[in-house]
């Protein structure tokens, strides 16, 4: 005898829409709490439509909606996260069908397939991830120093990096766009106020030395470890060069091809 469809099955698709635009007021009152951005309402409004329908499979609103969004210049880790929060508001056995790697990738891939045709440029933000490029990092780099220098501070004993590496040739080249954008933004979600770029395979923060705690760092390395373990996630941290002539080559270096 086939079970009897749980309460999601008949909640209809605009009631659903208004419980994620209410969670979301909550997450990020300043997108959500007034006056939201007809787009942003429509494409989550597509994603629930077709969740509750169940045909065509979610993963086409997805990528609508990351190709929306991607095209307006909203950040791809800010994308994801009201993704995230609304699918906390579904029964668990639902939850995946917007959050797992399959799904993050259909949201990555529509907004960067439209990010590039959009208002921002690829030189200073990553089309995969939304984080700054490493032109950007290395000029808050320099920026960095130079403030150190003026206040007559050294700037390794000020600054430093915090670096997560990934090994995405261990990751199945279908998977590698979802385990950066995921990388990504639980990285933007810990260092909010930080500069977080994208360096080939590593993601690089630029933080004040004395906000590196263990406590900061095996949070990191055990929610990497959660989230994109079959990237092979090494967490580490660096000083930050002092003087101006090395910070360009230490900023490639990083960019160089990690070997796991």
């Amino acid at each position: 005898m086939r079970p009897l469809p749980r309460p999601f099955e008949f909640t209809p698709w605009h009631q659903l829409h208004q419980r994620w635009l209410s969670a979301l007021a909550e997450a990020d009152p300043q997108v959500f709490g007034q006056d939201v951005d007809p787009r942003i309402a429509d494409a989550l409004a597509d994603v629930a439509e077709t969740l509750v329908q169940r045909d065509p499979p979610v993963a086409g609103a997805l990528r609508r909606m990351g190709g929306t969004l991607g095209a307006d210049g909203w950040p791809l880790p800010r994308v994801h996260h009201w993704v995230v929060v609304a699918a906390s508001t579904l029964p668990r056995r639902h939850r995946r069908r917007l959050t797992d790697l399959a799904a993050t990738g259909h949201l990555a891939r529509g907004w960067a397939a439209e990010h590039l045709r959009g208002v921002r440029s690829a030189t200073c933000i990553d089309a995969i991830t939304g984080l700054v490029t490493p032109l950007v990092l290395a000029a808050h780099m320099h920026e960095a120093a130079a403030v150190c220098r003026v206040n007559g501070v050294d700037a390794t004993d000020r600054h430093a990096v915090l670096v997560a590496d990934l090994d995405l040739l261990a990751v199945p080249h279908g998977d590698r766009h979802a385990v950066l954008i995921t990388a990504a933004a639980l990285l933007t979600s810990l260092l909010p106020d930080d500069t977080v770029a994208r360096c080939e395979g590593r993601l690089v923060a630029l933080l004040d030395r004395d906000r590196i705690t263990d406590v900061l760092l095996d949070r990191i390395r055990n929610d990497l470890d959660l989230l994109v373990c079959s990237a092979r996630p090494f967490v580490w941290t660096d000083a930050v060069p002092s003087v101006d002539a090395h910070i360009d080559a230490y900023v490639r270096a990083l960019s160089e091809p990690f070997v796991g």
